[in-house]
């Protein structure tokens, strides 16, 4: 219902929040990743969080479990 918004959305996020949504949306933590920069992986989750796309509770996670969902199924899984 919302793939459109969500379509939207993604286009408009710079390459840096791209990535650091698809490793939340896989339950990964940005910080741990070795291939980015830990104080770029910081600012993109502090960008994030501001704009209340992640929350940060014990880790950092998707605020809207709908825009989740929508990543594993639209980008996380190969298209056949």
């Amino acid at each position: 219902m919302h793939d459109l918004d969500f379509e939207r959305f993604w286009i408009n996020l710079n390459k840096t929040d791209r990535n650091t949504l698809m490793l939340l949306a896989q339950g990964k933590s940005p910080m741990m990743q070795r291939d980015t920069s830990t104080s770029t992986s910081f600012s993109s989750l502090k960008r994030l969080t501001k704009n209340g796309y992640a929350i940060k509770t014990d880790t950092y996670e998707i605020e809207d479990p709908f825009f989740q969902r929508w990543i594993q199924q639209n980008l996380l899984q190969p298209k056949i």
